[in-house]
């Protein structure tokens, strides 16, 4: 069987299109087969078995943004609001409902659930719909005529279309050397009472490795990264209809997209993770790139950093530290790791790269369509995690699902 969409990964954005696809399937209309794969299983990212976190986390953004929001479904014509009443029954608060926990959640002030529970979110609604996702690893895909195939632990399989979700995996470290950890490796590790630990990057797995370390006895907790600051993720209400309502994006020009993506997606801490900062001496933040982690004579770690300086000169900077954390995340181009020699060469020309080994993420971000697929390869690759310049930020995170959905499905039926 041909499935029309193979996603690689079963994380939110996986479930929320195939939630899109299952639902109009129910309702009888016009759908696509979705199938989904991924080795840790459904929402495997958001457990402390994916690497990323310790599965205590709190959820960044608010899970009313779920698989439906903001149930606005425009594919189905006139029986689009039936699909969202329907994705409704399979939204945030129905979860709680079913599990008689919403009435505490509400008392207690809608607070944003543990990064666990939104996994078990995302598993309640894949068993409520039957969506099918197999339990594999993807070893490689090939761009045929005109199918995927691709290769996993479980076999071969085909699909029409390709989407790659999720930050693929945490195991990035800047050093081989003891008290050096990547996020996979450091979730477990004792941290000794009054260890300094450096921090490498400022997003949002560098939040949750500050957080984890305010809770510990550490001593001294530097981050470093190339911000000028570390900012906050407000929550406002204008940035946040941004996020919602990717059509307003479409109004914005090149350096106004920039400014808001800088402001909100960038070198950003949520709020409560600044105010749990600020409320604690240990932590501090230098400006830099790291641009190597060494032992010191003293078995301390060397940490030398670079920074650009007023004229375009270059600065160069160090501290020790006992730990160090390399939080910086994968590269948004983890997937063609995954791909074919001549696929991946393939997608990199279509870029208006030279190769693979000189293509950027910004190559790829000019180039997706309305869809957020890909406009090469025969738009068969979807690619939503690099969507959010072109077409609104909420599309690389978890801020408009049910868009997202919509714009997959219906780029999915049109192959």
């Amino acid at each position: 069987m041909t499935a029309d969409l193979l996603t690689i990964g079963a994380g939110p954005k996986a479930v929320a299109v195939a939630a899109k696809a299952a639902v109009l399937g129910k309702l009888g209309l016009p759908t696509a087969t979705v199938q989904l794969v991924d080795p840790l299983g459904v929402g495997g990212y958001w457990r402390a078995r994916g690497g990323w976190t310790d599965g205590r986390h709190r959820l960044g953004t608010p899970p009313e943004k779920d698989v439906g929001f903001p149930y606005r479904t425009r594919i189905a014509g006139e029986h689009s609001r039936r699909v969202d009443e329907e994705l409704a029954r399979h939204g945030w608060a129905a979860f709680l409902i079913d599990s008689g926990r919403y009435a505490a959640w509400v008392d207690r002030g809608r607070p944003a659930p543990a990064h666990e529970q939104w996994a078990d979110y995302l598993q309640w609604v894949v068993d409520r719909l039957g969506i099918p996702v197999l339990r594999a690893a993807v070893t490689a895909a090939h761009l045929r005529e005109d199918h995927w195939e691709v290769e996993t632990t479980e076999g071969t399989h085909r699909a029409r279309a390709l989407m790659p979700t999720g930050p693929g995996s945490s195991d990035r470290c800047i050093a081989t050397a003891p008290g050096v950890f990547s996020l996979a490796s450091f979730w477990a590790q004792p941290v000794p009472e009054g260890a300094r630990v450096a921090v490498i990057g400022s997003g949002e797995s560098s939040a949750s490795v500050v957080e984890h370390l305010l809770a510990s006895p550490a001593g001294e907790i530097t981050v470093v990264s190339p911000s000028a600051a570390i900012y906050t993720r407000g929550e406002g209400q204008f940035e946040n209809r941004l996020y919602t309502d990717p059509h307003r994006w479409g109004e914005l020009d090149e350096q106004a997209r920039r400014e808001i993506l800088a402001r909100t997606d960038r070198s950003v801490y949520s709020v409560r993770i600044q105010q749990r900062a600020a409320l604690d001496e240990r932590v501090e933040h230098r400006r830099g790139t790291v641009a190597a982690v060494e032992r010191t004579p003293s078995r301390a770690l060397a940490v030398s950093y670079r920074y650009r300086l007023p004229g375009g000169d270059t600065g160069q900077g160090a501290l020790e530290a006992d730990l160090v954390v390399d939080a910086r995340g994968n590269s948004a181009l983890w997937f063609g790791a995954l791909l074919g020699e001549d696929t991946r060469e393939r997608l990199a020309r279509e870029a208006g790269a030279e190769a693979w080994a000189r293509l950027r993420p910004q190559h790829l971000e000019e180039r997706i369509d309305a869809s957020l697929r890909f406009e090469g390869l025969d738009g068969r690759l979807f690619l939503p995690t690099l969507a959010g310049y072109r077409h609104g930020p909420g599309f690389a995170n978890l801020s408009c699902l049910g868009e997202l959905s919509d714009r997959i499905v219906t780029g999915t039926k049109g192959l």
